[in-house]
């Protein structure tokens, strides 16, 4: 089935169920039954005006030659809008677009993979997340291993800091706003600073004795660690600013502490500051970290899922055990166990049979892989097939 017209029936969808604007469902309404002329009167000023379901419908009518000739450049710069603005459909047209090489007339499969990896496909139906899925593993199967590894991790980057500032980052601010920040509309998405996460940053200071504060009180080392695993466990995270006002060796020892704590907690970005006293301290600058866990390689995982032990399914035995994998850095398996228990050993015994079958995508730090250990849970419900979650 044609991807786009696949991912179109969940817009549709979304659209008959009032998640639209009423001009907005009409046009999704006529453009379903051929009448593209009508569709495209009713949805060029909404998508000026920046209704992101409008821009995702009219990039799909230029994405495919549907009432208007074919333009690529307008179709991307579309979806690019409506996806800066949250809208996973658009996403996942971008991203097979940026597969095909209809964008800047080059295939580029890293970020085609990254969009179509993070573009929320679980809200789609069933039948079109099993396309869209089935779409992703495609292309994932002509990519190299280096390539899937610079995807994921700009798919973790796009999750942490928004679309626009991720592929800034990745692509260079000049070819993304080209892509995606065309001024097509009166209402531009990319205006404004989008340099930002959309959170307020995480601000501390280290005073003259070197001592580490936030917002004047001083911090222990425990107290440090909470805060920043709950900020690097933050979607968007905050941007943390370290205020240096000593100088010397303390000073120095502090900085380097606060900045290993932020990438052992997983934060993503941290500024550190001279203040007004420092002028000695040796890491004055912006560093940026990207820990991305590790993950089941879908095709494997379906190829082997967890079987129902039939002498569980008699008793009427359930549970949800955990399974803790051990992996090293290209992401083999060292052992894999129970971690927590469902109570029962056979549906245990299944579980960890189907994880020590599978293959692993490696944990990555700054796009190296290293060693690490993954958790996954799988349920075992008597009303449906094994269910494998959080990989």
């Amino acid at each position: 089935m044609n991807f786009f017209r696949g991912l179109l029936g969940g817009l549709l969808l979304l659209c008959a169920n009032s998640a639209c604007a009423k001009e907005t469902s009409d046009a999704a309404l006529a453009y379903d039954q051929g009448h593209y002329h009508e569709a495209l009167a009713i949805l060029t000023p909404l998508a000026a005006d920046g209704d992101h379901q409008a821009q995702a419908l009219l990039g799909l009518m230029y994405a495919q030659g549907n009432g208007v000739p074919r333009n690529d450049t307008k179709a991307a710069a579309l979806f690019g809008q409506a996806a800066i603005e949250g809208n996973p459909y658009a996403e996942s047209y971008l991203g097979k677009m940026y597969f095909k090489g209809r964008i800047q007339h080059r295939p580029n499969v890293v970020v085609g993979y990254a969009l179509l990896k993070t573009s929320g496909i679980s809200v789609l139906p069933d039948s079109k997340t099993t396309l869209a899925n089935g779409e992703l593993n495609a292309e994932r199967s002509i990519m190299t291993v280096a390539q899937v590894s610079q995807g994921r991790t700009l798919a973790d980057e796009i999750r942490r800091v928004g679309l626009l500032v991720a592929l800034r980052g990745y692509l260079g601010e000049e070819k993304a706003d080209d892509v995606l920040c065309s001024p097509l509309a009166t209402k531009n998405a990319c205006e404004g600073d989008r340099d930002v996460t959309g959170v307020p940053p995480l601000r501390l200071t280290i005073d003259e004795a070197g001592a580490i504060r936030q917002s004047g009180s001083e911090m222990s080392f425990p107290q440090l660690r909470a805060l920043l695993l709950v900020s690097g466990a933050r979607i968007p995270q905050s941007k943390i600013i370290l205020t240096v006002n000593s100088d010397g060796p303390v000073a120095n020892e502090a900085v380097a502490m606060v900045i290993a704590q932020v990438e052992k907690c997983g934060d993503s970005f941290i500024s550190v500051l001279r203040g007004h006293t420092a002028g000695g301290i040796a890491k004055a600058t912006d560093y940026h970290f990207s820990v991305v866990p590790a993950e089941v390689e879908p095709t494997s995982q379906a190829q082997h899922q967890p079987i129902f032990p039939a002498d569980a399914e008699q008793v009427r035995h359930e549970g949800n055990p955990v399974v803790l994998v051990s992996l090293d850095d290209q992401g083999h398996i060292r052992f894999a166990r129970i971690y927590r228990s469902s109570g029962y050993p056979e549906l245990d015994a299944s579980a960890v049979d189907a994880a020590k079958q599978w293959t692993y995508d490696p944990c990555l730090k700054n796009g190296v892989g290293f060693a690490c250990a993954v958790h996954i849970p799988v349920n075992f419900l008597l009303t449906q097939q094994p269910i494998v979650s959080g990989s």
